[in-house]
């Protein structure tokens, strides 16, 4: 029997005991009982937060303090702290006839369960064993759901995607990290889920995005984590974006023939487009014009974005745009609200002179020899011009052994203006000798029209 003076001399048998409780070997266990209880010291305890156990050996109240070591049977998800190694006992300063040792461990999950300790006995003292009572409880852990905008850095514009972050955190002690989702609600919509509804957990966070500006023009969200086997729900405070400047834009303008001849009728087009990173499309008005002046279309009402100003043909003259016009367009935005900024665009049109075609008309279509004649010269304009040419038409008329031939008054020298579109020269005595006549006629065109159309043509007198 080993003799033992005033307090014990602590003992270095530590055997390391496996996360299943194994027990330790201790020295040769005495006859002297013992009793061992255990008390979980940490109140509530939740995931992830430390959790601390006190066993306390009782000998007899008169006799040396046990010695030896502990060891425990922990929960499943224990991290370990009371179950890698057996614990030496040591002697409070005041009970004589006991000894206590401590362990401290985290749980990785929420759960009940026995936890038991395992006094292995010394020379004097005879084993025991203790359980926590009740049975432990580690309850799962509190969140804290934050939720903030997190891009763009600055204001967003009208149409702009900004991307709100729910981050859920584990707290009032408890630690690891939560899984689940997070369910993402307007609040301005009377609850109604958000375009991205409800979103996995990617770590600790979870995002949303949304177009600001549009439908909703300040979006308001909430975010809620739903939970898991281990962490309660949480519910963030309700976010805005502060403010949303207006979009910058621009215009299209689009016209369908460039360069365009005169005459022709046309019809310009201007698109108002958000410019990156603002999108959705502008309502407002917008105004045509130029330089030189020609186009004229104030306060257009935009339709999907798009307004249209028509011109009738024969508004654009060559003359009065000799090296191109520029057509301007200028957008107003409608509302009062965050919604597009103002801007123009211009386009330069080109018009050009139309072509021509030279008819030659001959009446009777059987003429005579002697006469008389009549010759009409019809000019006509080239699509896609509408217009109607003027200037002069001349004429010139041989007989085949009499020379040139003049026409009636009032031609001069042959040559006469059009009157709608057409000039004529009457032969109302035409030489013997003549046949058959050579005409050639030659147009000179005019400021809208391009001129040296000629046709030529022998015509035989009978």
């Amino acid at each position: 029997m080993t003799k033992w003076i005033g307090r014990p001399i602590l003992l270095a048998v530590a055997v390391v005991a496996s996360v299943l409780g194994t027990t330790a070997v201790a020295s040769a266990s005495g006859s002297t009982p013992t009793t061992t209880s255990v008390v979980e010291t940490t109140t509530s305890p939740v995931v992830g937060q430390p959790v601390t156990y006190t066993v306390t050996v009782a000998g007899a109240s008169s006799g040396a303090d046990p010695t030896g070591t502990v060891t425990f049977t922990d929960l499943p998800n224990s991290s370990g702290g009371c179950t890698t190694s057996a614990l030496t006992l040591t002697s409070p300063s005041a009970t004589a006839g006991q000894s206590t040792a401590t362990c401290t461990t985290t749980y990785s999950k929420a759960e009940t369960g026995t936890f038991t300790a395992s006094y292995g006995g010394d020379a004097i003292y005879a084993s025991s064993t203790g359980a926590v009572s009740p049975n432990p409880v580690i309850a799962k852990g509190s969140t804290a759901t934050a939720l903030a905008v997190t891009s763009p850095a600055g204001t967003p514009v009208t149409g702009q995607l900004v991307t709100y972050t729910a981050t859920v955190s584990p707290i009032s002690g408890s630690a690891g990290t939560p899984t689940g989702t997070v369910t993402f609600t307007e609040t301005a919509g009377a609850g109604s889920p958000a375009a991205c509804g409800t979103v996995a957990l990617v770590g600790t966070s979870a995002t949303c995005t949304v177009v600001v500006g549009l439908t909703t023009v300040l979006p308001s969200l909430q975010a809620a984590y739903s939970g898991d086997g281990n962490f309660v729900t949480s519910t963030s405070a309700i976010v805005s974006v502060a403010a949303v400047n207006p979009a910058s834009t621009r215009e299209v303008i689009s016209s369908p023939a460039n360069p365009s001849v005169s005459g022709q009728a046309l019809t310009f087009t201007a698109t108002v487009q958000a410019i990156g990173p603002g999108t959705g499309t502008p309502a407002g008005t917008v105004t045509f014009s130029s330089s030189p002046d020609g186009v004229s279309c104030a306060s257009v009402t935009l339709v999907a974005g798009s307004a249209k100003c028509s011109l009738a043909a024969g508004s654009l003259t060559p003359t009065s745009a000799p090296s191109g016009m520029v057509v301007t367009v200028a957008f107003t935005p409608a509302g009062s609200g965050p919604t597009y900024s103002s801007s123009s665009g211009t386009l330069t049109q080109s018009v050009v002179k139309a072509s021509t075609s030279l008819t030659l008309l001959v009446s009777p279509k059987k003429p005579s020899l002697g006469g008389p004649v009549t010759l009409s010269a019809v000019v006509v304009a080239g699509l896609p011009s509408s217009g109607s040419p003027t200037g002069t038409v001349q004429f010139n008329v041989l007989g085949k052994s009499t020379g040139p031939l003049l026409c009636d008054a009032p031609l001069t020298n042959n040559t006469g203006p059009l009157t709608n579109s057409v000039v004529t020269c009457n032969l109302s005595s035409i030489p013997d000798g003549s046949t058959p006549l050579k005409v050639t006629v030659t147009y000179f065109g005019d400021n809208n029209y391009l001129g040296g159309s000629t046709k030529v043509k022998k015509i035989k007198l009978h």
